[in-house]
C-alpha cells in the first residue's frame, strides 16, 4: 500500500514538473519563465529606393503598421509594435536591425498568443501579407564630378561594355550626350546630359528614363590634367518599391 501511494505521489510530482513553463533564452540574453517565444519573419523588396511598406495582419489581429524605407534602402522606422486585437504584442521591431539579404529585412516575434513552446516550424499565426505602397516611378540620375578644375586632357565614358571616343576636358553637355547616344546600346531619349564643364569644376548630370529601371553605372576613364573624375548614382531608377504582395511566414529561432 505504501509503495502504491509513493508511486501515485511520484507520478503527480512528475506531472507537475512537466506542466511547468520552460525558461526561454531570448536573443537579447534575457530569460522569462513563461511560454513565449522569439521568431523571425523575412520579407523581400526589389529596387528599393524610397517609399512605405505596409504590414497587414489577418483580420483577427486587426492592425496595419508601416515601415519607411529611406533612399539607401535601409529601414528608418522600426519603433512601432504590431499588436493583436486584444492588445498583446505580436511583433517588436525595435530589437532587430539586421539586413538578411539584398533588400531583405527582419522583424522579430515576441509574446505570441500561441503558447506552444515546442513549435518546430509550423506557423503559429496566420501569415502576414506584405504590400508595397506609395510606389513612385523615378528616373535614374548619375553625376560625373571632378575634384578640381581640369586644365587639359580628355576622358571617355563606357556603358554596357561600349566606350565613347575621347572627350575633351572642356566639352559641353550637348556633345557628351551626343557621344553617348552614338553607342549602339543607347537609343534616342534613353539618356540626357545637363550642366557640366569640367574645366570650371562643374558636374555633368546624366538622366535615364524610369522605363529603363535601375541602369548600370557609367564608367569614366579620365586622363585629365589637374583633376580626378568620378561618377556616382544620385538617384536609383525604376519603381521605388516592387508593387506586389508577398506572404511571409514565421520561422522560429532554435530552442536552447
Amino acid at each position: 500500500m505504501k509503495r502504491f501511494i509513493f508511486t501515485i505521489v511520484l507520478i503527480l510530482l512528475m506531472c507537475c514538473m512537466t506542466a511547468q513553463a520552460a525558461t526561454v533564452s531570448y536573443p537579447d540574453g534575457s530569460t522569462a519563465n513563461h511560454e513565449s517565444k522569439w521568431g523571425m519573419v523575412k520579407f523581400g523588396l526589389t529596387d528599393t529606393d524610397v517609399g512605405t511598406v505596409s504590414l497587414t495582419t489577418e483580420p483577427i489581429y486587426g492592425t496595419i503598421e508601416r515601415i519607411t524605407i529611406d533612399s539607401n534602402g535601409t529601414e528608418t522606422d522600426w519603433s512601432v509594435e504590431l499588436k493583436d486585437n486584444i492588445g498583446l504584442t505580436l511583433f517588436s521591431k525595435t530589437d532587430c536591425n539586421s539586413v538578411l539579404e539584398p533588400y531583405g529585412y527582419a522583424i522579430t516575434e515576441k509574446d505570441s498568443i500561441d503558447p506552444n513552446i515546442n513549435h518546430r516550424g509550423i506557423p503559429v499565426f496566420s501569415p502576414l501579407t506584405l504590400t508595397a505602397s506609395d510606389v513612385n516611378d523615378a528616373n535614374e540620375v548619375q553625376t560625373l564630378s571632378v575634384d578640381a578644375p581640369a586644365t587639359d586632357g580628355n576622358f571617355t565614358l563606357s556603358y554596357l561594355g561600349e566606350r565613347t571616343s575621347n572627350l575633351a576636358y572642356d566639352i559641353n553637355a550637348a556633345n557628351v550626350q551626343a557621344a553617348l547616344l552614338a553607342l549602339s546600346v543607347l537609343n534616342t531619349g534613353e539618356v540626357s546630359v545637363s550642366d557640366g564643364n569640367l574645366a570650371n569644376e562643374e558636374s555633368f548630370v546624366f538622366t535615364f528614363p524610369k522605363s529603363l529601371g535601375n541602369v548600370e553605372l557609367l564608367v569614366v576613364d579620365a586622363n585629365l590634367t589637374g583633376a580626378t573624375a568620378s561618377i556616382v548614382e544620385t538617384k536609383r531608377g525604376g519603381s521605388d518599391l516592387d508593387a506586389r504582395d508577398i506572404t511571409v511566414y514565421y520561422q522560429p529561432f532554435k530552442r536552447e
